[in-house]
């Protein structure tokens, strides 16, 4: 079995209600045990494309599955939750990405594991530690250094998630 950090994100009014429905549906994935949730946080939009606030958490995941079997299983999850894919950055029903991968001793190339741009958001950052703290797991070292790298500031809200 290998844990997997999965970062959900969701824009809009109902970003709360769809980051809440995408969690509920990784623990309702027989190949998935949830080992620990974060927090939601609500930020800006990133990237220009879109002005929709954004909702944001990690959930860590344990599994037999590989990282294109977990990502399969993700873009399920988006497709059963209502996702229709757009511009990149742009307003999204939900996203959910396979963000770090804590047992691979190498990245992987499909996916990407780690996700090339998780390191410099603090909105992947912020709860996938929180995530791992839950989950009574180490974070990587390159988690901490992103931590200590990046300026977390009040562009983080806490937020709460209404059920679905």
């Amino acid at each position: 079995m290998s844990a997997f950090v999965v970062a959900i994100g969701a824009s809009g009014p109902l970003a709360e209600r769809q980051v809440a429905a995408a969690i509920d549906a990784l623990r309702e994935q027989p190949a998935l045990r949830v080992l620990g949730v974060s927090d939601a946080l609500q930020n800006p939009a990133i990237g220009g494309v879109t002005v929709a606030r954004f909702v944001n958490a990690c959930a860590v995941v344990e599994t037999a599955l590989q990282p294109r079997a977990l990502l399969d299983v993700t873009r399920a999850i988006e497709a059963r939750v209502g996702r229709v894919r757009g511009p990149r950055d742009g307003a999204r029903t939900v996203d959910l990405d396979v963000v770090f991968g804590l047992e691979l001793i190498a990245p992987v190339a499909d996916p990407d594991v780690p996700h090339p741009r998780a390191l410099a958001r603090d909105f992947v950052v912020v709860p996938a530690l929180q995530a791992l703290a839950r989950a009574g797991r180490s974070a990587p070292h390159v988690l901490r250094e992103a931590e200590r790298r990046l300026a977390f500031g009040a562009r983080l809200v806490p937020t709460p998630l209404h059920a679905r």
